[in-house]
This record gives C-alpha cells, structure tokens and sequence, in this order.
C-alpha cells in the first residue's frame, strides 16, 4: 500500500507485474491500513497464506523453499504464523541478544486466511496492534526457518544523524543519558546460512 509518496515510488512499482499497488490514502501512521491489504488479499480464491513484514524486514531465503511452503499447505485456516525476529546490530554479520525490545522475540507475521476473520482494531497507531486479526492467535504454529531480519540499526550513524531519530538514540545507561552509538550491547554473530537464497542487487 503506497501512503501518499513522491519519490517516484509509484513508477518503480510499475516495473514489476506482479506487484499490485493500493492506494493508502491515510495522512498517518494508522492500523486501518491492515483492512485495506486483507480486503486485496481475499479478491484472490482461497484459503491463502499472508504475511506482514515492515519494510525494514526481511526473512531469511528460506522463506521461498520448497520445504517451508508445504508446511505451509498442511496448517488448518484460522493458524497464525510466527518467525523468530532478529535485530542485526551495525551490520548485517552481528545480530542483539540479551534483554531488552531489540533481543530475539517470537512474533506472529502470518497466517492461513479463513476469510471470516477480521482485524478487530482499527484507526490506531499500527505498531500497537497485531499483525495478524486477534482470531488467529488461538492457535499458532511456529516456524524455526526462516528468521526474520530487522535492518533499522544496520546504517546506525545514518539513522542516528536523522533529525527524528536523535531523541530515540539515547539510552539511560549507568545511570546517565548518552548516545546508543557509545554503547556496547551483547551481540551474536549471524550465521551465513541465514542469507542462502538472497541476492543482493548492487
């Protein structure tokens, strides 16, 4: 769904066949763009699966194996779907562990569409909400591939140096506020097999 762009989005779209685009009329951040997506979803016949990545998301390339699509095809309608959500940190080889927000967490990014079930909330801030209607939550089924990735900290200075960001890049840290470029977080290093089946266009 395209939110109101004018950065020649809309033309780039256009490049690729595939891709339907719909109109996001909303002047902000809202989870009634949630309804707009599953009603476009269900004009294709099925019980389909459907996902929701952020656009600083991305699974893993597992996710166009063979293997995961026919565990897929064997979930009930009404299944929702979770991955494990990794955030890399600076780079793509370094990815947050410990406690905090930002650590490994299970979320709900799919599910089997029963084409009863309906977002119950509508019209509030998107990142409060699920991704999935609340039906969905009654039973889930978890997948150990693919993972998804979380990009936002992978520019760090870049994000940091955004006008928006600078309040959200500080951390009370000893007792202090300073700069989250200054801190040292537990990190993991990212497997190479996470990036099987991805090609980078450069």
């Amino acid at each position: 769904a395209d939110q109101r762009s004018t950065d020649g989005s809309k033309e780039m779209y256009g490049r690729f066949p595939k891709v339907l685009v719909l109109d996001n009329p909303a002047p902000f951040h809202s989870s009634s763009v949630r309804k707009l997506l599953l009603d476009a979803a269900r004009s294709f016949e099925g019980n389909n699966a459907i996902f929701s990545f952020d656009a600083d998301e991305i699974p893993t390339g597992h996710i166009v194996e063979d293997s995961f699509w026919a565990g897929v095809s064997s979930l009930r309608p009404g299944t929702g779907i979770e991955f494990l959500w990794l955030t890399l940190w600076r780079s793509p080889q370094r990815y947050r562990v410990g406690r905090s927000v930002f650590a490994p967490q299970w979320k709900q990014f799919g599910f089997v569409d029963d084409r009863r079930m309906s977002y119950d909330t509508v019209g509030v801030i998107n990142d409060h909400v699920s991704r999935i209607p609340q039906a969905a939550h009654q039973s889930l089924h978890r997948f150990e591939l693919p993972k998804v990735l979380h990009y936002q900290f992978v520019k760090f200075e870049r994000l940091a140096s955004l006008d928006f960001s600078r309040s959200f890049f500080l951390w009370k840290f000893n007792g202090k506020c300073c700069p989250a470029l200054l801190i040292t977080f537990d990190q993991n290093s990212t497997p190479e097999f996470f990036f099987d089946n991805i090609t980078a266009n450069r």
